[in-house]
């Protein structure tokens, strides 16, 4: 039943054939320019989730995510990713 509605409600993004059929319609500098998107967004993700963890580990010596320290760099990843978003609005 719930398949059913998320089907209904975006029919589009669970018919792999007509994603894939508008794929091969696009012109080769757009088929270019979602393949750099994909690959972008996957980079982003894999930056999300380990950013905090490195930056703790190298940079603050903390692998306790409970320890001050931890936290620290946590709200330096933080500061550090608003701050490129701002610039990036300009």
């Amino acid at each position: 039943m719930v398949g059913a509605a998320v089907g209904s409600l975006f029919p589009t993004l669970l018919d792999a054939a007509g994603v894939v059929g508008d794929f091969a319609g696009m012109p080769p500098l757009m088929k270019r320019l979602a393949l750099v998107q994909f690959f972008s967004w996957s980079a982003l993700f894999i930056m999300w989730i380990y950013t905090t963890p490195i930056v703790a580990r190298y940079g603050f010596g903390a692998s306790d995510p409970a320890s001050t320290a931890y936290q620290q760099a946590g709200n330096l990843v933080l500061a550090v990713g608003a701050m490129l978003t701002l610039r990036g609005m300009d």
